[in-house]
């Protein structure tokens, strides 16, 4: 397939931005980096995604709060 590109958004469909971060509970991103995610460069989805981790484990009580925020899927 011409064109495609090769980084997935990694969204996680628990989409609320924690206060003290700044980043997304559920895929860790800035709400800037959600919005360029589109349009981003592949070098620059790179260093996201290369972040993601690290900020995720730094999110207080990232697991339980997801939990709570999670999309049914019905």
């Amino acid at each position: 397939m011409s064109g495609a590109r090769p980084f997935n958004s990694p969204c996680t469909d628990v989409c609320s931005i924690d206060d003290d971060t700044g980043w997304c509970i559920g895929c860790g991103r800035t709400m800037n980096e959600i919005a360029t995610w589109a349009t981003m460069g592949d070098e620059a989805r790179t260093k996201v995604l290369g972040a993601l981790d690290a900020r995720k484990v730094q999110i207080p009580n990232r697991d339980q709060r997801a939990k709570r925020l999670r999309r049914s899927p019905y």
